[in-house]
């Protein structure tokens, strides 16, 4: 159940409502990797349904190039914020997120692989300032990075930038299936790619 301060969330609030107590509403926008401006991670945070449902749309190239989508909601009988998960590697997810005394939010979740493998996870973010969010992934040796907010009119939120990186990534994703090219090369080309881009545009 989500919680704030410890007191759980009256089950009639809708998820506006509980964001906004805990103040959390100012997650919804575009958030990218501070340490190369959307090169290794790119995630939005939106409305589906204006206080009902956000949906969230993430890419990034931890682990090889991988999409996800997921969607946040609140069980209006139990107050769970509830969190759902798939991506392009045939990963899914279910979760659960909590907010603590301390204003840091946590999603703790249950996993499997595209290969199947089953297991648990936490994630924890808190925000830093109302740009900056410290991400930590949990786990035997700790992921921590900052992701910022984009601005409307930086270029990082360029549709044009997003959809050209997206047909070079299918055309090089043609190589490697073509035999002319490792899925390894592809990714490290496509990784530097993107560096060069954001790389440009900020100057």
């Amino acid at each position: 159940m989500l919680t704030i301060g410890g007191i759980a969330c009256a089950a009639a609030e809708n998820l506006g409502d509980v964001l906004r107590e805990s103040g959390w509403d100012r997650i919804i926008g575009t958030w990218v990797d501070a340490e190369t401006k959307g090169s290794r991670n790119k995630t939005t945070y939106a409305w589906r349904f204006k206080d009902r449902v956000i949906e969230i749309t993430s890419w990034d190239s931890w682990d090889g190039e991988k999409e996800s989508v997921s969607l946040i909601g609140l069980n209006p009988r139990t107050g769970d914020v509830f969190n759902l998960s798939a991506d392009s590697q045939g990963a899914s997810s279910l979760g659960r997120w909590t907010v603590g005394k301390d204003g840091e939010a946590i999603l703790d979740l249950m996993f499997v692989s595209g290969e199947g493998q089953e297991g648990i996870l936490r994630i924890r973010q808190a925000f830093k300032d109302n740009d900056t969010l410290i991400v930590t992934i949990d786990l035997p040796e700790p992921i921590v990075f900052e992701m910022v907010r984009v601005k409307k009119s930086q270029p990082a939120a360029n549709a044009k930038t997003d959809d050209w990186l997206r047909q070079t990534w299918n055309k090089l994703q043609a190589e490697v299936e073509a035999g002319n090219m490792s899925a390894e090369d592809a990714r490290a080309k496509m990784i530097a790619i993107k560096k060069d881009v954001y790389e440009k545009q900020k100057k």
